[in-house]
């Protein structure tokens, strides 16, 4: 994710605040700024931790602080912190940089607040299942061979959060 060509944007990495290692990343990729799509990934030896989910409790309280139009722009804020004392997120370099939303049509984005976030997981990681699941992300379908990786061919499940209260 973090090499990909079409990197994200409101990306942060996640840092272990005893020693300032990184040891993931959490953000959006997204074309159309009313549905943003999750990606995360977490270095190996921090698995079970806890560390993915503080990241991610954190995260979603910033992305729902945010509208289409913040997206569209750039415009976030230089970082945010978690209330847990074992990550720290911070806003990756260049944030205000072209984020590559398309930007035609601003009219459609302006104060349009973000309804909902969608992820696409390999049905095959249980933890990834698992962490969307556990933040309230619903099922809304499956595919298979999706997209080729080292791996070979992998299929997806769909998930969809809504805003809360909405």
């Amino acid at each position: 994710m973090i090499a990909a060509p079409c990197n994200g944007i409101l990306d942060f990495v996640i840092v272990l605040k005893s020693t300032g290692t990184s040891i993931g990343k959490l953000g959006i990729w997204c074309r159309d700024p009313s549905n943003p799509e999750v990606g995360f990934m977490l270095a190996r030896a921090h698995w079970s931790k806890g560390y993915m989910a503080e990241a991610m409790y954190g995260w979603l309280e910033y992305l729902w602080s945010m509208n289409c139009e913040q997206l569209v722009n750039g415009e976030y804020g230089e970082g945010h912190e978690c209330n847990g004392d074992s990550v720290a997120i911070d806003n990756l370099e260049g944030a205000k940089q072209s984020n590559g939303v398309q930007k035609g049509g601003m009219e459609t984005y302006r104060g349009r607040r973000i309804e909902r976030v969608v992820a696409d997981a390999d049905p095959r990681n249980e933890a990834c299942l698992g962490m969307l699941r556990k933040f309230g992300f619903k099922e809304t379908g499956r595919a298979e061979k999706t997209f080729e990786t080292h791996l070979g061919w992998c299929d997806s499940v769909y998930f969809e959060l809504q805003r809360p209260g909405h």
